[in-house]
């Protein structure tokens, strides 16, 4: 099997998703997009030095509307606000959407363009990795066995995160992957616009969030010292305590463990970005499926953060995340 892919994102995160599709070996052929020959250049230097890139077919576009035909796989690592305009010129030029669509988080800066990316792709999938980490899937049967035991639960991130418009729906997300929970609610949400040392036209927030699930679980989310600045992301402390504050398990992903409160510590089996692409990819062409949450699942944690900003700016709005 040869399939076409299209790789829309630059920077860093761009470049590292690039590589991955460079690693699997039904992606024959794959478009790029740059808007500038400098950028163009450039990108094609580091394909050329990558093992796995040298070896595919690559063709560079200035814009979607150089697109030949409907590629099998559309990767976008875009900002939120890019996301709409992007899959709605591939839409509108083939009158469908693409077989596969992976999307980085956020994937909408509000509820209007989340329902609409909703409408155009209503079968993409969502780029939250931490759902094929080995340790999580493992903690998420731990806990399965708790809840059915009839324990109440709270899940605790602390730490910068470079902010809650970035990367709130992540850990939301992580928060109902492990929990098992399908209805949220938001019980406080005490934040605040902040200064982020990102590039990119969007705003950031820090504070404090807590949301139930089920009406059974709590996660409770402190995002602080954005404006500090941080250019590497530091990952949040971990942990997932009962209700009388006891710890269960702390996460630790720095050393890349899980402490359970009783028993040995085990590994959380950490992807590369480029590796986590590569298997959910090959999760999706040989099986039909992926353990990366739909867009239909995730429209539950966009929400849930827009529910969070609403309560706290006391509007609702397109929030400009990023």
């Amino acid at each position: 099997m040869n399939i076409s892919a299209l790789m829309m994102g630059r920077g860093s995160i761009g470049f590292r998703n690039l590589q991955g599709l460079g690693k699997i070996p039904a992606v024959s052929l794959i478009y790029l997009q740059e808007d500038t020959k400098e950028r163009s250049e450039r990108l094609r230097e580091l394909c050329r030095a990558d093992p796995h890139l040298s070896q595919k077919q690559l063709i560079f576009l200035q814009n979607i509307e150089d697109l030949s035909q409907i590629p099998d796989l559309v990767l976008s690592t875009v900002t939120a606000a890019q996301q709409i305009s992007i899959h709605k010129e591939i839409f509108d030029k083939f009158q469908v959407a693409p077989r596969i669509v992976i999307l980085e988080t956020p994937i909408a800066s509000g509820r209007q363009a989340l329902a609409e990316i909703l409408q155009l792709i209503p079968n993409a999938y969502v780029n939250s990795t931490r759902s094929l980490w080995p340790g999580y899937i493992r903690l998420k049967r731990e806990l399965a066995e708790l809840t059915m035991a009839g324990q109440r639960l709270k899940f605790e991130f602390i730490g910068n995160m470079r902010g809650i418009g970035s990367n709130g729906v992540n850990y939301i997300q992580l928060f109902r992957m492990l929990s098992g929970a399908r209805e949220l609610r938001v019980k406080k949400a005490n934040l605040t616009p902040t200064e982020h040392r990102r590039q990119g036209d969007y705003v950031e927030f820090e504070g404090e969030l807590i949301i139930e699930a089920d009406e059974r679980h709590e996660f409770h989310l402190v995002c602080t010292d954005v404006a500090g600045g941080i250019a590497i992301f530091e990952p949040p402390s971990i942990f997932v305590k009962d209700f009388n504050e006891k710890i269960l398990f702390r996460i630790d992903e720095p050393a890349g463990r899980i402490h359970p409160h009783e028993g040995e510590r085990y590994e959380l089996g950490q992807l590369f970005v480029s590796d986590s692409i590569q298997i959910a990819v090959d999760g999706i062409l040989e099986h039909g499926e992926s353990r990366l949450p739909g867009i239909k699942d995730s429209t539950i944690d966009h929400l849930a953060l827009f529910d969070a900003l609403d309560l706290a700016l006391g509007e609702k709005t397109d929030f400009g995340i990023g």
